[in-house]
């Protein structure tokens, strides 16, 4: 009965150092439907928020797991936008990532730019006042990825638009995005010192995100936000540009 006993508790301890030592995380599937964001579009139409409200006060706090599959921008704005679903624009972004064959531009009143082999995606509707998504992967130097997420949606007034920024670690050995307020901080005190009508837009190649300001002024001027392997750091001088 001791001896039982014994290799009992000796076959635990193993299993709990096995736990322990694994690193290996498998990943979880990825079972979300089109009926589901479809049950997720009915409720969402009903509400007249555009749900950027919500997006701001709430990206920070969630850790969202990314299912098996290759790490790119479609299946990290996939795992975002799956839970997310009050923003039109991600909404819109996944219907198209659910069935990309399936997508007509005229018939489902949005367009897609995603280049094929580019770590960057967006997605926005075709109304006067457009919500609009993108998504952008960076190669961070310690081996991790980073995405950002660029949310917008175009109001009457004032000229600037209703913008949240977010942007998420993801590291391959966990499959997880974790947020990243930090960097999020740094892109936001940027925006601050536009004082004119700004357009931000990530790069669909290249690294370094572009800020740029329109005033009433002959010339515009183009500001760079820097990626440095792992942030971003921001050129306060602006070049000018022609409108």
């Amino acid at each position: 009965m001791k001896k039982a006993l014994l290799l009992g508790v000796i076959a635990t301890a193993a299993m709990a150092f096995t736990a322990c030592t694994d690193k290996k995380v498998d990943a979880p599937a990825d079972d979300f439907t089109m009926e589901q964001l479809q049950a997720e579009e009915a409720r969402c139409d009903t509400i007249q928020e555009s749900g950027l409200d919500l997006m701001s006060s709430t990206w920070s706090g969630m850790v969202i797991p990314v299912s098996a599959g290759d790490v790119n921008v479609k299946t990290l704005m996939r795992a975002f936008c799956k839970n997310y679903l009050d923003f039109k624009g991600n909404r819109k972004m996944m219907r198209y990532l659910l069935d990309e064959q399936g997508f007509n531009a005229e018939k489902d009143s949005f367009t897609v730019d995603a280049p094929v082999g580019a770590d960057f995606m967006k997605v926005a509707t075709t109304a006067e006042l457009s919500s609009a998504t993108t998504g952008k992967v960076w190669t961070c130097q310690d081996g991790h990825k980073m995405l950002g997420v660029l949310m917008e949606q175009f109001v009457e007034a004032p000229n600037r638009p209703e913008r949240v920024v977010a942007f998420f670690d993801f590291d391959p050995s966990k499959r997880e995005l974790v947020p990243n307020p930090n960097v999020a901080q740094k892109v936001a005190k940027a925006m601050d010192c536009i004082y004119g009508q700004l357009t931000m837009v990530f790069p669909v190649e290249g690294n370094n995100i572009e800020m740029l300001e329109y005033t009433d002024a002959k010339d515009s001027l183009s500001y760079k936000i820097h990626f440095d392997g792992s942030s971003f750091r921001f050129d306060p001088k602006g070049k000018k540009i022609s409108k």
